[in-house]
């Protein structure tokens, strides 16, 4: 279950506007996954469902998965098999978190 707020580190919170000129279709999915993610950081969804929510098609959530990872923003964790699996987005709790700061040494990422 989602909390009702989650915080952000103010050098990433920087970058992350720096993201949106760059990248605007991946600082989107961010800010969906951040809304979204529960206090260890993480939102189980598929892409296709990711891609509804957005309004854009499944490869643009791709392409945009690529940039979070490759820049360290998110992590992707394969739950089950390929056929019937599901993908756990983790937030980088150097970029944002939905608990207490001191509870965070129990996030699953955390990355510079």
């Amino acid at each position: 279950m989602k909390g009702t707020w989650v915080q952000t580190e103010r050098q990433a919170h920087e970058k992350w506007a720096t993201l949106i000129r760059n990248s605007p279709k991946a600082a989107q999915l961010l800010h969906l996954l951040v809304a979204n993610m529960d206090k260890s950081g993480a939102v189980v969804i598929s892409q296709s469902v990711l891609a509804e929510m957005m309004g854009a098609h499944r490869n643009t959530i791709g392409r945009a998965v690529k940039v979070l990872t490759k820049n360290n923003w998110i992590e992707v964790v394969r739950i089950g098999g390929k056929q019937g699996g599901v993908k756990v987005y983790m937030i980088n709790r150097r970029v944002a978190w939905a608990d207490k700061r001191d509870k965070q040494c129990r996030a699953v990422f955390d990355a510079r």
